[in-house]
């Protein structure tokens, strides 16, 4: 989504969301922001964003990715010890002509550190300290999303799917787009 569609952005309540996308669910659209945290910190850990991709709009999985490869480039690896969820609440929710965004804020509290992969002696960090982190995480649904059941079938080759799992058809292997049927994770900063 570039500059022009988020200038053109309204603001709007969780009711009003919720009467204009029955689907919409407040206490739904936080546990999966901190499901999607839990799964991107994991994902970095073992440098593999499969089971997540499905849930990840394009430039937040190129940034993330990126993040990955640079860390593998420098044989590194990024570790999450002992991650909390302390608190999630929505900061601000919008819509423009194709979109809902809703923005929500999660307070988690971790050990982070990057550890060289061929000594596991630490480079950056400290085993010891205990991180405080404000996330800001950015979700976007199209507002003419299909409803989405627990099992679907994959638009490539019909076969039924699971899209809670990988995202990825079993048989056919293509990526099931999720951004036409449920939130997608677009952005995710640090503050």
């Amino acid at each position: 989504m570039d500059n022009k569609q988020y200038r053109k952005c309204e603001r709007m309540t969780v009711e009003e969301l919720t009467e204009k996308d029955e689907t919409f669910s407040e206490s739904e659209i936080l546990s999966k922001a901190s499901m999607t945290y839990m799964m991107l910190l994991n994902s970095v850990m073992i440098e593999n964003l499969d089971r997540i991709k499905h849930k990840l709009g394009t430039a937040a999985y190129s940034n993330i990715n990126n993040y990955i490869a640079c860390l593998k480039e420098r044989n590194q690896r990024k570790i999450y010890e002992e991650p909390i969820i302390k608190k999630t609440e929505i900061k601000e929710i919008t819509e423009n002509d194709k979109y809902y965004i809703v923005k929500i804020e999660l307070y988690s509290k971790y050990i982070s550190y990057i550890i060289d992969k061929k000594t596991e002696k630490i480079l950056i960090g400290d085993k010891y300290k205990i991180i405080e982190q404000k996330n800001i995480m950015t979700f976007m649904k199209g507002k003419n999303s299909i409803e989405e059941e627990i099992i679907k079938k994959c638009p490539n080759c019909g076969a039924s799917m699971d899209i809670n799992s990988t995202g990825i058809c079993q048989y056919c292997h293509k990526l099931y787009d999720t951004n036409s049927y449920d939130w997608i994770l677009v952005n995710i900063e640090r503050e």
